[in-house]
């Protein structure tokens, strides 16, 4: 779904956040795939509209989420990301779209959207590629 007329109207580019990758899974991998798909995000649009913005990072290590509660992982995830420094100034004022692959239980995106208004981001929003059905949730599908 496109972003409101009066996000772009601000002046400012939207910016497209991936949620940052550990350097453990980064390494294991060869790649930091959501920044991927943040920029095929971003493709056909001016930068001075939309914006790849890595401006993320990980201040203290977590523990692997697989496994883990809802409540573990938000006890987990808490505190846990930050606004880069050097990334405060463009982030200041910003609309940010967060990128996630998976969303699990939002423990992951309420924490990148915590940070980013931390860092001073004026409006968050989130985008997934799909979503897990919660355990216990009845299936969605004709019986």
């Amino acid at each position: 779904e496109p972003l409101p007329a009066h996000h772009l109207r601000s002046g400012l580019p939207v910016l497209v956040v991936p949620v940052p990758t550990s350097r453990t899974a980064r390494r294991r991998r060869g790649d930091a795939p959501l920044e991927a798909l943040a920029r095929a995000a971003c493709a056909g649009f001016a930068p001075a509209e939309v914006r790849l913005a890595a401006v993320l990072r990980p201040r203290r290590r977590v523990e692997d989420q697989a496994g883990l509660s809802a409540a573990r992982r938000a006890v987990n995830l808490e505190h846990s990301m930050q606004v880069r420094g050097r990334c405060e100034l463009l982030v200041a004022g910003a609309t940010c779209v967060l990128v996630d692959d998976v969303l699990t239980t939002g423990a992951t995106l309420v924490e990148a959207a915590r940070a980013l208004r931390a860092g001073g981001a004026r409006h968050v929003v989130a985008a997934t590629i799909c979503a897990t059905q919660r355990r216990g949730e009845l299936s969605a599908a004709p019986q």
